[in-house]
């Protein structure tokens, strides 16, 4: 149970934690997505294009400290016109405890999952939490896909696919624009948030645990939920996935 005047609590956190106090409907969707297994949501996220996203991975890359981002070469392959979103997953801002980097954070910095389409999103995200909701996405596609341009899009095109998890990355606050933002709670990259965490660091940091119990012992001692911190994957339920989204990585 979390203590909203725990002072490593972030503000982002505190928020939810108040909006769940003080909105039904809020309260609610939550309900419904921890049953079906989506305990990520995300209050808002962004909508930017390629050129965007290389400056927001150049800044965690160049950062002070290890944070998650992509390879470069990688990035210049898609294409600029399309779309990327960014969902608001945890964020820490200046001064805040930073239970990833284990330090007050020096800057203000955004976990996010990065989903790249091939086409534009035409209007806002569903919440997420119906069956049919991944065809509820306002997909709008190009009239003549300018297919050997961009290779992988032209991948992901091949594999009938319209989105796909490019993965998760640290992007700089300063950088994420406003009007770039819609707010809208969604749950529809949950699960695609918690495995790609998982997979480029959870896992690793869960080996080491495993290694370590004593460490493992003392983080339960302070009462650290190491798998929601790590995102590690509920084990024994299928995932069902939409036919035109990709591999999450």
């Amino acid at each position: 149970m979390f203590d909203i005047t725990d002072p490593r609590l972030t503000t982002q956190s505190k928020r939810d934690l108040l909006n769940l106090s003080n909105n039904p409907t809020h309260l609610a969707d939550k309900l419904i997505a921890q049953d079906q297994d989506k305990q990520f949501g995300c209050p808002s996220y962004w909508v930017i294009n390629r050129d965007q996203l290389i400056e927001l991975n150049d800044w965690s890359i160049n950062a002070d400290h290890r944070h998650l981002n992509f390879h470069p070469e990688m990035l210049k392959n898609l294409n600029p016109n399309y779309d990327i979103i960014l969902t608001e997953q945890d964020r820490v801002e200046v001064g805040e405890w930073d239970n990833f980097l284990t330090r007050k954070s020096p800057y203000a910095y955004q976990h996010t999952c990065v989903i790249a389409l091939n086409g534009k999103l035409g209007g806002e995200l569903p919440v997420g939490l119906d069956e049919d909701s991944m065809d509820e996405i306002p997909f709008v596609m190009e009239k003549d896909y300018p297919y050997g341009e961009y290779s992988v899009n032209d991948w992901h095109h091949d594999e009938g696919r319209l989105l796909w998890s490019l993965g998760v990355l640290d992007a700089p606050c300063n950088l994420l624009k406003e009007e770039d933002r819609t707010y809208k709670q969604t749950f529809l990259f949950s699960k695609t948030w918690q495995q790609g965490f998982y997979n480029a660091w959870g896992r690793h940091m869960e080996s080491f645990l495993n290694e370590n119990p004593s460490i493992k012992k003392e983080l339960k001692q302070k009462g650290v939920d190491i798998n929601r911190l790590l995102k590690i994957p509920t084990k024994g339920k299928k995932r069902k996935f939409y036919r035109g989204f990709g591999d999450e990585r």
